[in-house]
């Protein structure tokens, strides 16, 4: 996972990360912990909701989480 590339795509929407935890029903503090570990402990579901929460294409989550 690309945690750069996620915190600038967080960025470029205008969001902050405590807003996208929250969009995605995370503690804020647990989705910096995520990042922390270069988003290795991301689930399935909740890239699919960080998907759905910044507007990102599919070639977009494909490079931020398999890239």
């Amino acid at each position: 996972m690309n945690a750069e590339l996620l915190k600038t795509k967080i960025k470029e929407c205008g969001k902050s990360i405590g807003a996208v935890a929250s969009d995605i029903n995370v503690d804020e503090s647990t989705f910096y912990r995520k990042l922390q570990k270069n988003g290795e402990t991301f689930t399935v579901a909740q890239a699919a909701a960080i998907k759905d929460a910044l507007g990102l294409s599919a070639r977009e989550a494909f490079d931020i989480f398999y890239g």
